[in-house]
């Protein structure tokens, strides 16, 4: 999933609760608007690595990705001085999440020519780049500038094509523009790319997207209650209005196997499941490849 947050900390409950429905296991989130300040803990996602990038002398900005742990997910520092960009690598998979601000008075005057040198020296990698790039006139249907577009837009358009990246994103993600972009160094590495609406206030639509990507978990996939979440007060309601007449007649054991069984239908009602990860025993790590296997988004 990719989307523009305007303030991650604002939104955190609606943003676990987006997460939860959708059951992603990769997040790329520009304009955080996070700074040295605020914990990695008031932020944590449950089950997933994070990796951020803040931008601390200035209001605004940031990126953050959150990578499901059951897909090992490790650091990569991509030598590049772009403000506001953060990666990680999946099996032989370059995971990016930056955001292209217009202010260069904020993220300096060559940060622009930063981000082509960047998009230049991936282009030799197996790479997914997301991210919100603020370049309104381009027709990603036709892969051209529009009349309307700058010189620097046209750079970045010969640059993505010289590159020979793919981008994904063809319908609009804020207002009448496609802002954010998807962008993949093999056209079959990305599919079903959908844009579902937006988080909260954010002018941005969120985007789910299919990452094709095999390999093999370190992890067990089990599913477990949630007990912090659980609805005890309509427990507690359900066991006062319970008919109890119903249940006489045997001995101890019969009456607390009755007594088990409401329990436990109580539990399926009022407190929902989540899915936590145990490492395998003795696993060694190993990746196959990206073309199918795991679906990073939407993933079942």
């Amino acid at each position: 999933m990719l989307l523009n947050a305007r303030s991650i900390v604002n939104k955190f409950d609606m943003f676990q609760a987006t997460v939860s429905s959708l059951d992603v296991d990769v997040i790329g989130i520009t304009e955080s608007w996070l700074n040295s300040e605020i914990l990695d803990s008031e932020i944590q996602l449950a089950g997933y690595d994070l990796f951020r990038r803040d931008r601390d002398k200035a209001r605004g900005g940031g990126v953050l990705l959150f990578v499901k742990h059951s897909v090992n997910p490790s650091e990569h520092c991509m030598l590049s001085v772009f403000q506001d960009q953060v990666w990680c690598k999946v099996c032989d998979l370059y995971i990016g999440i930056r955001y292209r601000s217009s202010n260069t008075t904020t993220v300096g005057p060559n940060n622009d020519d930063h981000l082509l040198q960047l998009i230049n020296k991936i282009s030799n990698k197996n790479v997914l780049l997301m991210g919100d790039f603020n370049l309104p006139n381009i027709d990603w249907i036709n892969h051209t500038p529009t009349s309307f577009a700058d010189s620097y837009t046209k750079s970045f358009v010969k640059s993505v094509d010289d590159s020979f990246l793919t981008q994904h994103v063809t319908v609009p993600t804020r207002e009448k523009s496609i802002l954010d972009l998807i962008l993949t160094s093999e056209p079959d590495l990305v599919s079903n790319v959908d844009v579902i609406g937006n988080l909260d206030n954010s002018d941005h639509n969120m985007i789910l997207f299919q990452l094709h990507l095999e390999h093999t978990s370190e992890y067990d996939k089990l599913l477990r209650r949630d007990y912090n979440k659980g609805d005890y007060d309509s427990i507690r309601n359900a066991l006062q209005q319970m008919d109890w007449s119903r249940i006489n007649n045997g001995t101890v054991e019969e009456y607390w196997s009755q007594f088990k069984a409401i329990l436990i239908q109580l539990e399926d009602s009022f407190i929902p499941t989540k899915i936590n990860y145990k490492p395998k025993p003795n696993h060694q790590p190993k990746c196959f490849g990206w073309w199918f296997g795991l679906a990073v988004t939407r993933w079942s």
